[in-house]
């Protein structure tokens, strides 16, 4: 009788045991989905002191890199310390003529690796993260009928300009200032060869990529390259707007290039990691085109937004929660990224609160650096003007409040809701005035032989020489952009070695 109360206890403890093992293994399965994580694969930096911090060390992240906190109690616990508690000689060093040692790319711990997508009907919805292979990355999956993107192409020669004539100091400080839009979609185009010019001679910042510009991948290669191959005292950002879905500017498949959900799409499937994976090809994509500029993400709210599209969601956790996914999988590949439309296109109206609620994905963001640019829209703020020409919006709100320090950018300056209210060049000096770095100009028309980005250029300096614009307002604009370059071809090093 005694054996047998023991045989029959052993037999219940067993069923226990054996039950907790099935629930253990469940939830090991649960946290192998793309669903349930804690963060995203940290960005690689090239050295110690960069500015920028990883992932998961900035107070609060964790609250919006987790847009469904109650999955948060399931997500494993971290498997690696924070780079800031390793030691510098621990670290990658740049490698130097003087025999410095060389870079090693940083290695994904297995606890990052992206896990694979957990039902078959979401290969519909975004292409697979790429693979490694060989030490390189592999392209990703394309479409049928659609032609993969082109190799990796070194800067080209830029064909032989006409001399220009040289600038002086605040003129090249305020050529900084610009990113200019331009017509052609091959480097021999009159009009691709003016801003070549201009970026020789440092009367523009940056060449800015529009559907007009963008015939196919090898054409869009061939020119890009061509804009990067300009001998320059400040290598140019090469800039585009891609941001997935049917709002590609012209990153069209029927052009050849490869698709790509919007942020609606991913926003609704719910899977910020595999959002990273979708941006990540994204982001090569448009590396190996010559880009180191994308005018994207949409940080916008759905209720403020003209196009459901481009916004992830209507939750701002949610909304910075994607928004980051995207930036941290560009600047692995050696892309800035910009956030867009500051405050938001529902933020001049706050009644109900949704100014404040507006704000929320930026205060997010900003808080651990998730933002190289922040560009400023044309809504009206709460001083009654467009953000874009608002000292309150610029300023007092992004400037002082929310405590941004990097490069500020508006939307582009010929749109009609500026357009009807004030000449370009009065735009564009006040928008300098309210606080702005770098003003978006579009590409010349037929009747504008001379460039818009001159006729801004002209403004501002002459803004300066009668006072109503500071040398010093123009240098502080410059100085942050120069710097931005700077970080971004250490990122760019940094993702060629990977």
């Amino acid at each position: 009788m005694i054996f047998r109360g023991f045989f029959t206890v052993g037999r219940t403890g067993g069923a226990v045991i054996a039950a907790g093992l099935a629930l253990m293994a469940g939830a090991d399965a649960a946290m192998a989905q793309p669903g349930f994580y804690r963060d995203f694969p940290p960005p690689i930096y090239d050295d110690y002191d960069d500015p920028y911090v990883g992932p998961s060390e900035a107070p609060g992240d964790d609250e919006y890199l987790e847009p469904f906190p109650e999955r948060r109690r399931l997500a494993p616990p971290r498997s690696e310390p924070s780079r800031r508690a390793l030691p510098r000689e621990a670290l990658p060093q740049p490698e130097n003529d003087d025999g410095a040692p060389p870079r090693r790319a940083r290695q994904t711990p297995p606890s990052r690796q992206t896990a694979a997508p957990a039902a078959q009907s979401r290969q519909d919805i975004a292409p697979p993260l790429p693979e490694k292979r060989g030490g390189r990355t592999a392209q990703p999956a394309q479409a049928a009928g659609v032609a993969a993107p082109v190799a990796p192409l070194d800067a080209a020669p830029a064909p032989s300009l006409a001399p220009a004539p040289a600038l002086d100091a605040l003129d090249k400080m305020i050529g900084q200032m610009l990113l200019a839009g331009f017509t052609g979609e091959t480097p021999s185009d009159a009009d691709a060869r003016r801003i070549m010019s201009q970026i020789a001679q440092g009367a523009v910042g940056g060449a800015l990529f529009s559907g007009r510009n963008l015939r196919s991948p090898d054409d869009a290669a061939r020119l890009a390259g061509a804009l990067r191959g300009v001998k320059s005292e400040h290598p140019p950002f090469i800039a585009a707007s891609h941001e997935g879905g049917p709002q590609q500017e012209g990153f069209s498949p029927s052009k050849g290039f490869a698709p790509y959900p919007s942020a609606a799409e991913l926003g609704l499937a719910g899977d910020p990691l595999r959002a990273h994976g979708v941006y990540a090809a994204l982001a090569l994509d448009l590396r190996r085109a010559g880009f180191n500029l994308n005018l994207g993400p949409v940080v916008d709210l759905t209720a403020g937004t003209g196009d459901g599209s481009r916004s992830f969601g209507a939750d701002p956790r949610h909304v910075a929660a994607f928004a980051r996914a995207f930036a941290i999988a560009h600047r692995d590949a050696g892309v800035a990224t910009a956030l867009k439309h500051f405050p938001g296109a529902a933020a001049g109206d706050a009644s109900d609160g949704s100014q404040a609620r507006a704000l929320e994905p930026y205060q997010a963001l900003l808080s651990n650096r998730s933002a190289d640019i922040v560009i400023v829209g044309h809504a009206s703020g709460a001083d009654g003007r467009p953000a874009s020409v608002s000292r309150e919006a610029v300023l007092t709100l992004l400037r002082g409040r929310l405590g941004f320090e990097g490069v500020i950018l508006t939307d582009e300056l010929t749109a009609p809701v500026l357009a009807g209210r004030r000449s370009l060049e009065e735009a564009a000096v006040m928008a300098v005035e309210a606080g702005v770095d770098m003003l978006a100009v579009a590409a010349p028309e037929a009747n504008d032989p001379g460039g818009v980005a001159a006729r801004v250029a002209a403004a501002l300096r002459a803004a300066v020489e009668t006072g109503r614009l500071s040398r010093e307002r123009i240098r502080a604009s410059y100085e942050r952009i120069i710097a931005l370059k700077r970080r971004l071809a250490k990122l760019q090093e940094t993702a060629q070695a990977r």
